[in-house]
C-alpha cells in the first residue's frame, strides 16, 4: 500500500489534532506568573526592567534575563482572551512545531505512518514540557530552522536562509537558548566547508563526508548575519554569557526538578523507546555519513539523559532527524511494515487510545482549560487583598511569582523563582535551606520585621519560625497558608479568622487520645470545611480524624477518604489511610490495592510497605510480606 497525498494529509491532520489535544492542560507552571506580570510590565511602564523591580529584598539587583517579546505576547493574548486563550496559544503553537517537524523529512524515503508514529511518540514523550514559557517559542524556533536548512538544501533558494535573521532577534529577546540556532546553522555550515576541502584536496576520501548539495559561503554568511543580530538585546554581547553563567551554577541548582537527571521510570517509558531509536538512528546515519543529523542527535541525546528540562529540545531533534536516519541502509527492509493498511488501521487506534487516555488519566498531565487549582495560591491572595492585610510579606519561592501577578505593585515579594538571574546566589540558598530557626532566620527577621507570611506545604517547621505566641494562622487551603503577626492593626483579622488547633502541615496531631483536643480540631476542620468544601487537604484531615475514633466512626472515614482521593488523586496519604483502615477491618483484598495505588504515585512514602508487609503477614504470605518489609527498612 503507497500513501498518497489525500493519505499523508489525513495522517498529519490527525497527528496534529493529537498534538493539540495533549497541548490543552491548565496552567500549573510556577514562572508562567512572572513572565505575565513581566509582560503587564511592559505594556504599563513601556521600558523594560534592568533590575528586580518586583521584589523588595534586592529591588536594586540586576536582573539578568533574557525579556522581550514573549512576555509581551503572553500578556496580550491574556486581555485578548484570557487564561483558555493562552492554552489554546501554546497549543497552536506546538502543531505549528509538528508541523514543521514533519515537512522536514517529507523529500526523504521515510514511509508517512513511521514518520506519523515517531513524531507522535515524540509529542508523548515532550508532553510534560508543554508548558507556557518561552521554551514554547524555542521548540518552534528549532524546528523551523531545520525546516528551513533543509528546503535550501534541496532547493538553493536563499530565501530559507533570509528568514531566519528576523526570526533570530525574536529568539535572543525571548530565551537564552537562541545560541542553538546558531549551532544549528554553524553545524551545517562546518560540514559543508569540510565536504568541500575533500572534494578539492583527498576525492577519494570524499565518501566520508554526506552530499549536502549546496555551497557552503550563503550559510557562512547567513551564520555571520545571525550572530550581529544575536547582539541586537537588552543584554548585548553578555547575553552569550549567561547560558554558561546558569550552567556553571548547575550545582546549586540540583533541587530543582527539571535539573535532575532521567529516572528509571522514563526509561521504561516512552522515553526510553524514543531515546532507543535516536541511538539506532545515530548507528544507521553513522553507516550511511549523514553526520549532520548524526552530530544533532549525538549532541542533544545525551543532554536529555542529564536533564529533564533537556527532553523537550531533544524530541524536537529526533523528530527531524530519526525518521530520515531510519528509512535507508540496514533499516530499509522494514520500510514494507509501514505501508500495509492492517498497520494502519492497527496505528489509528493506538494513538487514539493514547491520545485519551493521557488526557483522562487523573495520573498524568491534566487535561482542560483554566489554572491548576493544586499549585496556584489563587484563594491565598484573595484573602489578603480581600482583608487588607500590609507586609513585609514573607513567602516561599514557589509562591513568589504568582504573588507578584497578583500584590504587585501594591506589595512586593521577598523571593521568587528567578533564583539566582534576580537575587545574589546566597540569598536565594539561605532562603531555600531554612526550614528551622537560627541565626540566619533572626538576621532576616530582624532585617524585614515581616508582618505576613504566605507558605506552601514545604519541609520548613512552621511552628518554630512563626510560634502561636506571635503569629496567627488565619487562612489555609490546599495550597498555601497565611499568618499574620499578632499586633493590634491585625487583631480584628485574626479573631475572626483564626484557626487555634489544627496546623494543616502536621496531620498527626489528629491522633490525639484527648476528648477535649478532638473536639476543638473539630471544630477548626469544620470551619474550613464550610468555607473549602472542596479542599482535598480539608477531607483527608477529616477522614484522618475520624479513622482514628474507632470503629464507629470508619464510616465517615471511608467516605471524607475516597472524596479526597476525587479531588486530588495524587495526593499519597489518602491511598495509605484508606489501606491501612481496610486493613485493620479485615478488607484485605482493598487494602492492598489502595496501598499498592500508594506507592505507585509515590514510591518514596515509606509507612504504606510497612502496612503492605503487614497485610501480607495477616494472609500468611511470608514471602511477599518480607519483600515489602525489606523496602521499608531500605528506605
Amino acid at each position: 500500500m503507497k500513501f498518497s497525498s489525500r493519505g499523508q494529509s489525513f495522517l498529519l491532520t490527525f497527528l496534529l489534532v493529537s498534538v493539540f489535544l495533549l497541548a490543552l492542560t491548565p496552567i500549573t507552571t510556577f514562572d508562567f506568573w512572572i513572565h505575565l506580570a513581566t509582560g503587564r510590565y511592559l505594556v504599563q511602564e513601556g521600558i523594560i526592567p534592568r533590575v528586580n523591580t518586583f521584589s523588595y529584598s534586592f529591588p536594586e539587583y540586576p536582573w539578568n534575563y533574557v525579556i522581550g517579546p514573549f512576555q509581551l505576547v503572553l500578556y496580550l493574548v491574556y486581555l485578548l482572551a484570557g487564561f483558555n486563550g493562552i492554552i489554546v496559544y501554546k497549543a497552536l503553537l506546538l502543531g505549528l512545531t509538528f508541523y514543521f517537524l514533519w515537512r522536514i523529512s517529507e523529500e526523504n524515503d521515510s514511509p508517512p505512518l513511521f514518520k506519523f508514529l515517531l513524531l507522535f511518540l515524540a509529542a508523548v514523550v515532550m508532553r510534560e514540557r508543554f508548558s507556557v514559557r518561552p521554551q514554547l517559542w524555542f521548540f518552534l524556533l528549532t524546528a523551523y530552522y531545520l525546516f528551513a536548512l533543509r528546503r535550501f538544501q534541496k532547493s538553493r533558494e536563499r530565501k530559507y536562509l533570509w528568514s531566519l535573521l528576523p526570526l533570530q532577534m525574536l529568539w535572543v529577546n525571548a530565551h537564552g537558548s537562541f545560541l542553538i540556532g546558531l549551532y544549528l546553522v554553524g553545524l551545517l555550515a562546518v560540514l559543508m566547508s569540510v565536504k568541500s576541502l575533500f572534494d578539492q584536496y583527498m576525492p577519494r576520501q570524499s565518501f566520508l563526508i554526506e552530499d549536502l548539495k549546496c555551497p557552503a559561503r550563503p550559510v557562512w554568511f547567513t551564520l555571520l548575519g545571525l550572530i550581529a543580530v544575536s547582539l541586537m538585546n537588552s543584554h548585548g554581547y553578555r547575553v552569550f554569557l549567561q547560558p554558561f553563567e546558569i550552567g556553571s551554577q548547575q550545582v546549586a541548582l540540583l533541587s530543582v526538578a527539571e535539573r535532575q537527571a532521567v529516572d528509571i521510570g522514563r526509561w521504561l517509558g516512552p522515553y526510553g523507546a524514543l531515546a532507543a531509536l535516536g541511538v539506532l538512528a545515530i548507528i544507521s546515519g553513522l553507516l550511511s555519513r549523514e553526520w549532520y543529523f548524526v552530530l544533532l542527535l549525538a549532541t542533544f541525546l545525551p543532554m536529555s539523559f542529564r536533564a529533564i528540562r533537556f527532553i523537550g529540545i531533544f524530541g524536537v531533534i529526533a523528530s527531524a532527524a530519526v525518521p530520515g536516519l531510519l528509512s535507508g541502509g540496514i533499516f530499509k527492509k522494514l520500510n514494507k511494515i509501514f505501508n500495509n493498511l492492517i498497520v494502519l488501521i492497527l496505528s489509528v487506534i493506538v494513538v487514539l487510545i493514547t491520545t485519551g487516555y493521557l488526557c483522562l488519566n487523573p495520573l498524568d498531565e491534566p487535561f482542560g482549560f483554566g489554572l491548576n487549582k493544586l499549585t496556584t495560591p489563587v484563594k491565598a491572595a484573595d484573602f489578603l487583598i480581600d482583608n487588607q492585610i500590609d507586609g513585609p510579606l514573607y513567602n516561599d519561592i514557589d509562591l513568589g511569582d504568582y504573588l507578584i501577578w497578583r500584590l504587585y505593585p501594591k506589595e512586593k515579594v521577598l523571593i521568587d523563582g528567578r533564583r539566582f538571574a534576580a537575587y545574589p546566589r546566597d540569598f536565594y540558598e539561605k532562603i531555600e535551606f531554612l526550614h528551622s530557626p537560627g541565626p540566619a532566620w533572626n538576621a532576616l527577621m530582624n532585617k524585614y520585621r515581616f508582618n505576613t507570611a504566605i507558605l506552601s506545604y514545604s519541609p520548613i517547621n512552621v511552628e518554630n519560625l512563626f510560634p502561636s505566641s506571635q503569629w496567627a494562622l488565619v487562612f489555609w487551603d490546599d495550597v498555601a497558608m497565611v499568618f499574620i503577626r499578632r499586633t493590634p492593626a491585625n487583631q480584628a483579622v485574626i479573631k475572626k479568622n483564626e484557626f487555634k488547633y489544627f496546623m494543616p502541615n502536621r496531620f498527626s496531631d489528629l491522633r490525639t487520645q484527648s476528648p477535649y483536643l478532638r473536639k476543638k480540631l473539630l471544630f477548626d476542620l469544620r470551619t474550613s470545611r464550610d468555607i473549602h468544601p472542596d479542599s482535598y487537604r480539608v477531607n483527608f484531615a477529616l477522614g484522618y480524624l475520624y479513622s482514628w475514633q474507632g470503629a464507629d466512626k470508619l464510616g465517615l472515614a471511608e467516605e471524607y477518604l475516597k472524596k479526597t482521593i476525587r479531588l486530588s488523586p495524587l495526593f499519597a496519604p489518602a491511598y495509605a489511610q484508606l489501606g491501612l483502615i481496610y486493613r485493620n477491618s479485615g478488607r484485605y483484598e482493598n487494602a492492598i490495592y489502595y496501598l499498592k495505588r500508594c506507592i505507585r504515585i509515590a514510591p518514596q512514602f515509606k509507612i504504606a510497605y510497612f502496612y503492605l508487609s503487614s497485610t501480607y503477614g495477616i494472609l500468611k504470605d511470608q514471602k511477599r510480606a518480607a519483600e515489602y518489609l525489606k523496602i521499608y527498612n531500605g528506605i
